[in-house]
């Protein structure tokens, strides 16, 4: 018998995975199911990155979405987040599967680079999200792996609702 413990949903907590998990060579991959399309991740991201005290504003953060002739401007991206001799950063981008073959082949040297000759910012972190495509596979390989699908059930939706939300920072200060 599973039991609940294996039956009810969890609430993944993409915080966790920033502080905890991820490194400047272990990559988030955001797998984006045809089922549910026009859901984004980087918004979550950009909201988890906030509470972890980063920020497009503070320039330490780059959200992007992958489209016509966007691979110069992702690719600069990363290699300024990326460049050891700068203060590092956090790099989204959407939806690289529209992105064209080369670029991509060209991102995956990148990364196998990053892996075996240590030539990264150690505060580098890279976040991509996909259609599932045979055209990745060095970023599905070695990355750190996030479905998107939506909430199963009322009780997962409401789980995620709630943890997802802001708080205001003086929630606990005392009001006049």
């Amino acid at each position: 018998e599973l039991g609940p413990r294996y039956l009810t949903p969890f609430f993944l907590r993409l915080d966790k995975i920033i502080t905890n998990e991820m490194t400047a060579i272990s990559p988030v991959l955001f797998i984006l199911t045809k089922e549910h399309t026009g859901s984004d991740p980087g918004e979550w991201l950009g909201k988890t990155l906030r509470t972890l005290g980063h920020s497009e504003e503070n320039g330490d953060v780059v959200l992007m979405t992958m489209g016509p002739n966007r691979e110069s401007t992702a690719q600069a991206a990363i290699d300024n987040a990326a460049d050891p001799s700068k203060k590092g950063g956090f790099v989204y981008i959407g939806n690289v599967h529209h992105a064209k073959q080369d670029w991509i082949r060209a991102l995956e040297h990148r990364l196998h680079d990053f892996a075996h000759h240590g030539e990264v910012h150690p505060n580098f972190r890279l976040f991509v999200s996909s259609e599932v495509s045979d055209t990745l596979p060095y970023i599905l390989h070695n990355s750190i792996k996030i479905n998107t699908e939506c909430a199963s059930n009322v009780s997962t939706s409401f789980q995620e609702a709630i943890l997802s939300t802001e708080l205001p920072q003086n929630l606990n200060k005392d009001s006049d």
